[in-house]
């Protein structure tokens, strides 16, 4: 095997880690939480998850689900997102913000990145790994 130019993890490790992940974001009072926030860390909005959270697949990747819809709360350009355990005040993880049409992981995918106050906010993925 030649030496590897970067870190790898085995799905086994992988599965493992979201999995812990997931029961971390579930551990909470209530439901998960992804606010998504402005450079200038601006609240834009803020989605309460499913519960349990999300899925994790047979290589790792943990999918986000969002319950329901959210309007934005101000009228700014979203920047980045995090996941919150239930009620908690301190995130388990940060994200960079990217508008699309697809899935992309390590990122929370919005149809745009240009939120208007009153206006729906929809999440096109939230995919970690």
């Amino acid at each position: 095997m030649p030496a590897p130019a970067s870190i790898t993890y085995s799905a086994a490790a992988l599965v493992a880690a979201s999995n812990a992940l997931l029961s971390a974001i579930d551990a909470g009072t209530g439901p998960g939480q992804i606010k998504i926030w402005t450079e200038a860390d601006v609240q834009l909005s803020a989605f309460s998850l499913t519960e349990p959270a999300g899925t994790v697949d047979g290589a790792g990747a943990l999918t986000l689900t969002a319950s329901s819809a959210d309007d934005a709360e101000q009228t700014d350009i979203a920047a980045w997102a995090a996941v919150y355990p239930g009620s908690s005040a301190t995130p388990l993880i940060t994200m960079p913000v990217i508008e699309g049409e697809a899935p992309v992981s390590g990122y929370l995918v919005l149809s745009t990145l240009n939120l208007v106050a009153g206006e729906p906010v929809t999440i096109v993925s939230a995919v970690i790994g």
